[in-house]
């Protein structure tokens, strides 16, 4: 458990301050405290708020057509069937669990194992494609994947290589008169253990929808 000494604290531009980490163990558990000071000012602990953002979910507010209500063109996965508003999790269908990327829960999206390639026919109806990406945190600490975007058979974006301590990336993509999209997941050149990405909340805009 994490403990908190100290109140809200208001930095000054400017003002050069001294930070210490402080941990503990015991027989109770471990402790750890970042604190703060500066001349005139005695040691103040920084609250754990001030600096992680709260973990939490997506998807109530986000709008669009998601491409998990889809039927797709085309799916192959790495690991069993890609799924629909789950990870990938093991080989069963629906077997998968919340898409959870660094702790932010996601109601819709697509679950995959690399190598993984999904379509969709977009017959030029939508104006733009968004997701965030990343690998699910069912992967612990393993896993490395790429995740590639193409557009008529185009590449449009391709991520570096993605590991599970990476922050959660986000793209969106101008796909006005477009015919198809591919969603594309590969294993990094390093094996496919434990590469479950997650295509999370990948949703499309329909032409004439304002973005």
């Amino acid at each position: 458990p994490t403990t908190n000494n100290g109140p809200a604290i208001t930095l000054t531009a400017g003002q050069k301050y001294d930070l210490k980490m402080e941990y503990f163990e015991g027989s109770g558990g471990a402790v750890a405290r970042l604190l703060w000071s500066y001349p005139g000012q005695g040691q103040q602990a920084i609250p754990r708020e001030r600096l992680y953002p709260a973990a939490g979910s997506v998807g109530s507010s986000v709008t669009g057509v998601f491409l998990s209500d889809l039927t797709w063109a085309g799916m192959t996965n790495g690991y069993g069937p890609a799924e629909r508003d789950r990870s990938n999790g093991e080989a069963g269908a629906t077997d998968g669990r919340t898409i959870t990327l660094n702790g932010v829960t996601y109601a819709k999206g697509l679950g995959v194992h690399a190598s993984s390639s999904i379509t969709y026919d977009l017959a030029g109806q939508y104006a733009d494609f968004k997701t965030d990406y990343g690998l699910d945190d069912e992967t612990g600490s393993r896993g490395s994947v790429v995740f590639e975007v193409y557009l008529d058979g185009v590449l449009a974006h391709r991520s570096g290589v993605m590991k599970p301590t990476m922050a959660t990336q986000s793209i969106n993509l101008d796909v006005t008169n477009r015919q198809t999209l591919k969603l594309v997941v590969t294993n990094a050149g390093d094996g496919a253990i434990s590469d479950h990405g997650d295509w999370a909340n990948a949703r499309l805009a329909p032409a004439g929808t304002p973005t």
